[in-house]
């Protein structure tokens, strides 16, 4: 009986080879797991195999050891299977260390139960006259066996959870796998319990390999797939019909019945139309797909549909169905033969093109010239940034959902157009704007972007149409002033025009068009704000850029910094003062100023146009410059705008020596957010905010508050924005040693500073 059983689990250890083999072929995330207890399965069956086949006590003892040892790895590997089978995150690793230690433990004292005996030991027994090795367990065998039950409970709680926790399309492939593994725990149970000179659980590892590749790898999948298909099917807006070769409606959709009314115990009616006769007209073996428009009267309105004919193929080529997908083409349809559609529309948005939509615009106003109106330019300001980062794909379904929002309404004479890649008009009554609605529904853009370290910068500009005579296109324009005008700030998306922008637009053009060439030439010069400690010594200075125009003198940041703001001048700008800042620097140590540092500031774009790290690493190594003498300066408000992107680099920047710099503090959130979230060396604290508080003794609590803090955190502090004796005394008594501001000195030229701060001394 034992040599018949014996050769029954070694013709059933094939199967598991075989299932293994199946499983290789599988690449899914689960395939290595269920290998492991595949064969870990089937070294347990062969060592019980080789029990059966045991001669002598010793061998006996050594098989029988080494298929509690197999059974032990079979649940540890069935444990991690099923973890990551139902994509369960243990939060400890406690727990998986834990099981691992106990099975490794418990494979050394099997091991040792040949010399030792102390878990079990055989003894020749008969049962109904046939000789067999009898298995005798000793106390500490239970530990063993109470460990194998313990892992089989936790495997079993979790599949149970999964199931409970899952969508019903899913409880049935979890579902599957508790049942198989339940049946061989109970099979094993009870032949533990029984005195039997066979353990038939045995074969249930084979079943329970063969049983998990059919419902892992074939049944559940498919399963799976089916069910998702049939929703798809059921949810999307095309009309699904389908035909078995008898002529039978065997299918039809939720959408093919609505766009047909035809009620679902009338399906069969649609047969004569859609299979009789086509069939009629075709031979359905000759052709596998068709095309075709054509009218239809639902209800008492005719409908225009678009019709993809489908012969469904079975596993070779012959036929077993056929299908039809019905498109409602109708407003599409009115919309072409009414103005010939495609010429006055934007094929991606749907919107009218330029020149229609200008059209329109002009009848509409003419229509009616004395409605008060808005024309609306919204615009993505950095899309070209956008497209770059997430392709032309993401774009493009970013610019319909844009499009999506501007039509929110279907008021009479609003219109809305699309004016160039990234602009959109749109032309509506004073009475029916909803600014409120119209920021809001712009707002909920951001969440089609899947990485939070990219805001979209939408802004909308709003002018007040006063002349009907006006043009449309001169309309836009100045709509499109108000977008330009905004300075980058995120929350403020609309802008209104007024008559100011115009001068202002025009100042800016001139500035913009005339930055390149100044930067090449160089009338941008350095100049520098000395930081000051408490003994009156210079300890650094900051850089700060002035332009020395050739018509109009010398401009101060307000004059061209905002223009720069909004486009890659900014980057321009900044690349090049940290390039002066590094050349004086090196002029300073040879000249025996080693102890002096500039800091200097870096803007949110420059994290998109330049590699922030590269430029810096290369700017120090090319002028032979201690990094540890370059601050680097991000504003608390820049450093909001994209944190997670921005601290990568400065902390690998920080890594390489360079010295990271929290500026303007006080002037934006001002959080415990921004300290936790960036591990920088130095903040600076701006005195223009806490300047504003009229009580001077709350003044002095909130900066204790504050530099009490930075001292947790291991920061120095700089005051900054200083610009009277009161304040100086009341950061000397907080200890804060380093000073910046107008009560010091203003920014000067880099000569005076140096005949002023460091020849001087």
């Amino acid at each position: 009986m034992a040599d018949v059983y014996s050769v029954v689990l070694l013709i059933m250890e094939l199967a598991v080879v075989f299932c293994c083999f199946l499983v290789s072929r599988k690449k899914k995330e689960y395939s290595k797991p269920l290998l492991h207890l595949f064969y870990a399965g089937m070294c347990t069956v062969f060592f019980y195999i080789l029990f059966l086949w045991s001669s002598s006590v010793e061998l006996g003892t050594l098989f029988t050891g080494l298929y509690y040892i197999g059974t032990d790895w079979v649940l540890l590997f069935m444990m991690r299977f099923i973890l990551i089978y139902t994509n369960t995150q243990l939060q400890s690793r406690f727990l998986k260390g834990l099981a691992l230690f106990w099975v490794s433990a418990d494979t050394v004292s099997l091991m040792l139960n040949n010399l030792t005996h102390r878990m079990f030991y055989l003894e020749l027994a008969d049962y109904k006259g046939m000789p067999y090795w009898g298995v005798f367990f000793e106390p500490l065998h239970y530990v063993h066996l109470a460990g194998c039950y313990v892992m089989a409970l936790f495997t079993v709680i979790v599949l149970i959870r999964k199931i409970i926790r899952s969508p019903k399309l899913y409880k049935r492939m979890y579902a599957s796998v508790l049942v198989v593994f339940g049946v061989v725990l109970a099979v094993n149970a009870v032949c533990y319990s029984l005195i039997l000179p066979i353990d038939a659980s045995v074969v249930c590892y084979v079943l329970l390999a063969v049983a998990f590749c059919y419902f892992l790898m074939y049944a559940s999948p498919k399963g799976l797939v089916e069910g998702i298909l049939s929703n798809v099917v059921e949810d999307i807006d095309n009309g699904i019909i389908c035909f078995d070769l008898n002529g039978k409606c065997i299918y039809a959709n939720a959408k093919a019945k609505n766009l047909l009314s035809v009620p679902d115990d009338k399906v069969d009616e649609i047969r004569d139309e859609f299979y009789t006769k086509w069939i009629r007209d075709h031979e359905p073996d000759s052709v596998d797909c068709e095309y075709w428009d054509k009218e239809y009267l639902v209800g008492e309105e005719e409908h225009h549909f678009h019709i993809e004919f489908q012969r469904l193929k079975g596993n070779g080529s012959s036929t077993i169905g056929f299908f039809y997908k019905l498109t409602d083409i109708t407003e599409a349809m009115k919309a072409f033969q009414e103005g010939q559609y495609m010429g006055t529309h934007d094929r991606l948005t749907g919107l009218y093109t330029r020149d229609y939509f200008f059209q329109k615009a002009e009848e509409i106003i003419k229509r009616d010239p004395g409605v008060e109106r808005y024309m609306i330019c919204a615009n993505i300001k950095n899309f070209k940034v956008m497209n770059e980062l997430f392709g032309e794909e993401r774009s493009d379904k970013i610019l319909v959902a844009q499009a999506a929002m501007l039509k929110y309404t279907n008021i009479e004479d609003c219109i809305q157009g699309r004016i160039s890649d990234e602009k959109f008009a749109m032309l509506i009554s004073k009475d029916n704007f909803n600014e409120e609605m119209t920021v809001k529904n712009f707002g909920r853009l951001q969440y089609m972007i899947d990485g939070r370290n990219f805001k979209l910068n939408i802004a909308m500009g709003v002018y007040r149409v006063t002349d009907p005579e006006e043009s449309p296109e001169e309309m836009f324009e100045k709509a499109s002033m108000a977008v330009e005008s905004q300075t980058g700030d995120y929350q403020k998306t609309l802008v209104y025009y007024d008559s100011q922008l115009l001068q202002q637009f025009m100042n800016e053009k001139n500035i913009a068009e005339e930055f390149e060439n100044a930067l090449q030439t160089k009338q941008f010069k350095m100049f520098l704000q000395p930081q000051i400690d408490v003994d009156g010594n210079v300890v650094g200075a900051e850089a700060l850029a002035r332009w020395q125009h050739p018509q109009r003198g010398l401009l101060l940041p307000a004059d061209f910094l905002s223009v720069a703001e909004k486009t890659r001048l900014i980057s321009l700008l900044d690349e090049y003062m940290w390039e002066m800042a590094a050349e004086k620097l090196r002029e300073w140590e040879e000249q025996g100023y080693a102890d002096t540092r500039i800091s200097v500031n870096i803007s949110a774009k420059d994290f998109y146009y330049i590699d922030i790290y590269e430029t810096f690493v290369q700017i120090v190594q090319k002028y032979k410059v201690d990094p540890s003498r370059i601050n680097l300066e991000i504003s608390e408000t820049e450093l909001l705008a994209d944190a997670e992107l921005q601290i990568r680099e400065l902390n690998r920047l920080q890594d390489f020596g360079f010295s990271i710099r929290i500026d303007d503090f006080g002037e934006g959130y001002s959080s415990l957010n921004t300290l936790q979230t960036i591990q920088a060396n130095v903040l600076k604290v701006d005195m223009r905010l806490l300047s504003q508080i009229p009580d001077p003794v709350k003044m002095k609590k909130i900066l204790n508050a504050i530099f009490t803090m930075c001292r947790a955190l291991d920061m120095d502090v700089i005051a900054e924005s200083v610009e009277t004796k009161e304040q100086v005394e009341i950061l000397t008594e907080l200890d804060c040693n380093v000073f910046q501001g107008y009560y010091f000195c203003r920014p000067i030229s880099v000569e005076e500073f140096e005949e002023k701060y460091l020849k001087a001394n």
